[in-house]
């Protein structure tokens, strides 16, 4: 067989292979086409069974084609098919369904009207609005709850006032959705939601002010500043938290350009707030404060930060020894030596390792007593502390630790190769 005729023959086997494939595509549609048209007759069968596959094939389809036929399968006499029919027009989302599905909102099965409420909301159409606002108080809870998630979906400012009001709800997993739904309208749920901060309901305004910090609408803060004084201290925090959420992207953006600056006293605008936040009496606002001044690094935060070692609050306190160890100056170590022996193990292992990253040999007696703490967790991070300040006084104190738990034990003999290295 000479060159020639080798090159005919490959092509035509590719020209009659290009031709099969073409072939089997159209079969294919061909047999789609069959597949969609025998479902949709599927949904007149007698077999209700053989109906509510249909509906179920047909959604996941999500063929257009389909929704007519699955529109009148909502009236179907199966309940079961009514359900899946209902599921099944979410899935397609052709705006065709909102105003069956809203009539299959006043089916007499609960499931089949929970179907229509979870479609309603993939589908967001606005005209569900009305509809789903009156749901908010059906009998069955699960409808109540899809019902504000879909209205959140939605995000229809008609829905704000309905949902503040549904906060004062008895069941707690309705008011989270209440809420979230809330907090996905936004803005146009900002004045309603200030109006609830002054509800007799301590829960309510626990809510109102938890979506507002979501929402991060400036409006809010004034309202919230107000609720900080109230009588519940859960209303408190989450108003500081709130308030905290609102401010923080400003407050960042702020503190960005005055850091960028070299005069000192505009870098100072940037810090004192936050010195002046460590006297708050909320607790997360203190300690938020002592991890930003962290962060900044200016050594004319460390005075502040010393008097926040001494915080009632626990969490302030270890914060604090955190944010001096990432200043690192040396003023600070007589002070971290005190909080060695805090009443908390958890500040006790923060100050260990501000001594550790700071490094100043002042720390390695103090830490070398400390390899004797109660807790474990405290004893390992002043291994790696003395490991990390490398003097060699601590080299026998680390050799004894030796015969600890495993976990010391493997601190210490890395803390032990370090010094010998320095040495």
């Amino acid at each position: 067989m000479t060159a020639l005729d080798r090159i005919s023959l490959s092509s035509t086997i590719v020209i009659c292979d290009s031709h099969s494939r073409v072939r089997k595509m159209e079969y294919s549609g061909i047999r789609e086409e069959h597949r969609l048209s025998t479902l949709i007759q599927d949904l007149k069968d007698e077999s209700p069974d053989i109906r509510k596959q249909a509906a179920i094939s047909l959604g996941e389809r999500r063929d257009p084609r389909a929704v007519g036929p699955l529109i009148r399968a909502l009236k179907d006499k199966d309940k079961d098919v009514r359900e899946r029919a209902a599921e099944a027009l979410g899935g397609i989302g052709d705006p065709r369904a909102v105003a069956p599905l809203i009539q299959a909102l006043k089916d007499e099965e609960w499931y089949v009207r929970l179907e229509a409420v979870i479609s309603l909301g993939v589908i967001k159409d606005p005209r569900a609005v009305e509809s789903l606002i009156q749901d908010l108080r059906d009998e069955n809870r699960e409808i109540r709850e899809r019902a504000a998630e879909a209205l959140g979906g939605i995000g229809d400012p008609r829905a704000v006032a309905p949902l503040v009001q549904e906060l004062k709800d008895e069941n707690k997993g309705f008011r989270w959705r209440t809420a979230k739904a809330l907090g996905n309208i936004g803005g146009p749920a900002v004045g309603p939601l200030i109006e609830a901060l002054k509800e007799d309901d301590a829960d309510i305004r626990k809510r109102a002010a938890t979506v507002l910090g979501e929402i991060g609408d400036p409006r809010a803060i004034e309202p919230l500043t107000q609720i900080l004084r109230d009588e519940d201290p859960d209303v408190r925090l989450r108003a500081a938290e709130a308030i905290r959420k609102i401010e923080e992207p400003i407050l960042i953006q702020s503190l960005i350009e005055d850091l960028k600056n070299g005069d000192p006293a505009v870098r100072w605008r940037a810090v004192a707030p936050l010195v002046q936040e460590l006297k708050d009496e909320i607790s997360d606002i203190r300690k938020r404060a002592v991890m930003s001044l962290g962060e900044i690094g200016d050594p004319r935060a460390v005075a502040p930060l010393i008097q926040a070692l001494k915080d009632k609050d626990k969490d302030v306190r270890e914060r604090a020894a955190e944010s001096l160890g990432k200043i690192g100056e040396p003023v600070v170590v007589k002070s971290l030596i005190q909080n060695l022996y805090d009443e908390d193990p958890i500040v006790r292992k923060r100050a260990a390792m501000a001594l550790g990253e700071i490094g100043d040999p002042r720390a390695v007696e103090p830490l070398v007593q400390a390899l004797k703490d109660k807790d474990r967790d405290v004893r390992k991070r002043v291994a790696t502390s003395l490991g990390e300040i490398g003097d060699p006084r601590a080299a026998e104190p680390l050799a004894q630790a030796m015969d600890e738990d495993p976990d010391i034990r493997k601190k210490a003999a890395i803390a032990l190769q370090k010094i010998k290295r320095r040495g």
